[in-house]
This record gives C-alpha cells, sequence and structure tokens, in this order.
C-alpha cells in the first residue's frame, strides 16, 4: 500500500475459484477511486470472517477504510466511488453495497472506517469472533446500527454471483446459527 491508497479491498478465496487471476485487475478497474487490493488464499480453511479479521488487524495502520468482499461478489462501475460519497454525504463509517439481495437491510459486504471497529466487539475486531462460516456479518450490520453508522449505498454494487448458493438449500452452520440467536435476545451486546 502507498500513503494515497485510502481503501483497503480484502478479498478471501479458495484455490477452486474461478477467475481469480482476473478479479484484482476488475476490482480495481470498477473501484473509480484509487485502492489497494489484498487476495488472500484460504489455504488452511479458516473461513472468511477469521481472515478478515486477521487481515483488518495486519493492516488497519495503512488505511482508513477497509472493504470486506469475496471472490463470488462482482463490482460495478465505481462502487468505492459510490460508497465514499455516501460516507461523506451522510458521515456514517458503515456503508453497506448494494449486494442485489437485501436491499441494504443487511452487508453481506460492506465498507467500514477503521475508526469504528474499537467500539464494534470487545475483541477490538472487524466481524465478532464467535462466527465461522455464517451470520458474522450480518451480526456486524447490526451492531452498526446500534451505533447509528450504518449508511446503504445503492449505486454501489458489488453483487454475488454464486449459481448454486439461490438454487440450492444453503446449508447454515447450526453453531454459527445458535450463536446469532443467543446474541438476538441480549440485543447484540459489544
Amino acid at each position: 500500500m502507498t500513503e494515497e491508497d485510502k481503501v483497503l479491498i480484502s478479498i478471501p478465496y479458495i484455490s477452486t475459484d474461478k477467475n481469480i487471476d482476473k478479479l484484482e485487475k476488475l476490482y480495481r478497474k470498477r473501484a473509480g477511486e484509487r485502492v489497494a487490493i489484498l487476495l488472500t488464499e484460504d489455504t488452511n480453511r479458516k473461513h472468511f470472517f477469521k481472515i478478515q479479521n486477521e487481515i483488518f488487524e495486519a493492516y488497519k495502520d495503512q488505511f482508513d477504510w477497509f472493504v470486506y468482499s469475496a471472490s463470488d461478489y462482482f463490482p460495478g462501475k465505481n462502487f468505492i466511488a459510490h460508497a465514499l460519497l455516501t460516507a461523506k454525504c451522510t458521515g456514517k463509517k458503515f456503508i453497506a453495497f448494494n449486494d442485489g439481495k437485501w436491499d441494504g437491510d443487511s452487508a453481506t459486504v460492506g465498507m467500514i472506517h477503521k475508526d469504528l471497529v474499537p467500539d464494534l466487539y470487545d475483541t477490538n475486531t472487524l466481524f465478532h469472533t464467535g462466527y465461522k462460516q455464517h451470520y458474522g456479518d450480518t451480526d456486524l450490520s447490526v451492531r452498526g446500527k446500534l451505533l447509528v453508522e450504518y449508511a446503504y449505498s445503492p449505486m454501489a454494487l458489488l453483487v454475488e454471483v454464486d449459481y448454486n448458493k439461490d438454487l440450492n438449500a444453503l446449508r447454515v452452520n447450526l453453531n454459527d446459527k445458535a450463536l446469532f440467536d443467543k446474541r438476538r435476545k441480549l440485543s447484540f451486546p459489544k
């Protein structure tokens, strides 16, 4: 990263992901702003939330905004420029991209200012450390809303392209679901 890079886009992937060699170029071309992009292969099956927490911790002093994404998300034109404009206009530190699925209700992919992270969880991590595969992004979205720092950027397209997920029944990690349900009953504590 250089001093000009104020946005880090973190994208974990697995070795079977197709077109991973084109992903960085595509994200950079469609960002509409100068960005740093880090692709991280999940060779040890740590899973999305743990990898994103590790990347955030390792690079948090080198950027202002952290974008968590995944290799099966396709960026719209100027997606980062739109998200930064939403942040500027709203003054919010958590921007939800238009993922084509949740209409801004949940940030499956999002952009967070590094100054917000200490307020999210006692662990000082981006995602709650109890989640392995599912619900971590939903929990994070709720925390951002509770802190009144959450804004939706409908023009900032970052759309999931997974032909199997919507056509087949998703097998949810039951431990993650149980943790989410427990945290919901407690009103999502820090």
